[in-house]
């Protein structure tokens, strides 16, 4: 999912929330390490204009900038009003659904460069996105490479590279999602969503969620063969119809990686061999 980047640069976080700090030796270091933040801050930018930002790297930063960044990300950006204004607006960028899993709810920040080995990125708005707790405390660590950037990385709706596959040909419920490498992403790419399905655990996440989306069609179907008795052709016909507009639904409202609309299309695909009337035994 790609998100409209925040129109709030650092230096314009910075002047909102600087002013609050009370400790006159932590402002004149703020002040003194500006230079180095206005630096990198242009460095990363260019690195996004220029679709190279897997080639970035971080500046030097010493042992007061790694300590500094981290105070002020957590009492300046966390922890104050005008802080928590400009989360606020980060947060209406993707208010319903997290950008990373298309899942969760949004509730923290993402650092897509890590705040741990690029202090200098820890308040570039550029660089925050919301995210649910679940993508933010299972992903590691890692470079800043492990996941695709919601605001850069347009490519990644350009294709359906989320695939669902019946795992179990008993339990149409039980699919397995991975990446379809052959969809026109690069090698490279089709790596970086791999590592990004791994690093979240999505696989699992959406597992559980197929599941409980099938119980609930299963659900719908059994309520309309209850107000209106179907079966063989005219249930599947029916079926197929349920499929194919939820699939659109879900496609439109979401995106072709959406992981329920992975799901439906397996499900479309696999439908006639489906038994639909043993799952759905009419109730009288």
């Amino acid at each position: 999912m790609t998100l409209s980047p925040p129109r709030l640069s650092g230096f314009d976080l910075r002047l909102a929330c600087t002013p609050g700090i009370t400790d006159v030796e932590r402002l004149h270091r703020m002040r003194w390490h500006e230079s180095a933040l206005a630096a990198e801050e242009r460095a990363f930018r260019r690195s996004v204009d220029a679709g190279i930002l897997r080639l970035f790297r971080s500046g030097p930063v010493g042992e007061h900038g790694v300590a500094d960044m981290k105070w002020y990300y957590r009492n300046r950006l966390i922890g104050s009003v005008p802080g928590k204004n400009i989360i606020a607006d980060i947060y209406a960028l993707s208010p319903e659904r997290c950008p990373f899993c298309q899942a969760g709810t949004p509730s923290t920040l993402e650092h897509m460069f890590p705040k741990a080995l690029f202090p200098w990125l820890a308040v570039e708005p550029g660089n925050l996105a919301p995210a649910c707790k679940d993508c933010n405390l299972d992903r590691n660590e890692g470079n800043g490479h492990s996941s695709p950037n919601v605001y850069a990385d347009t490519w990644i709706s350009d294709h359906i590279w989320l695939t669902a596959t019946s795992a179990n040909s008993g339990d149409p419920a039980h699919l397995f999602f991975d990446i379809d490498a052959g969809c026109g992403v690069t090698p490279t790419q089709a790596e970086l969503l791999r590592t990004h399905l791994n690093e979240r655990k999505l696989r699992n996440r959406y597992r559980i969620r197929a599941k409980q989306s099938f119980s609930d069609l299963l659900s719908d179907i059994r309520e309309s063969r209850r107000v209106r008795p179907m079966a063989g052709r005219i249930l599947e016909d029916a079926v197929e119809d349920t499929l194919t507009s939820r699939l659109s639904a879900r496609t439109a409202d979401h995106g072709k990686n959406y992981w329920e609309a992975a799901a439906l299309r397996v499900w479309v695909a696999d439908f006639r061999s489906i038994d639909w009337e043993g799952l759905t035994p009419a109730v009288p």
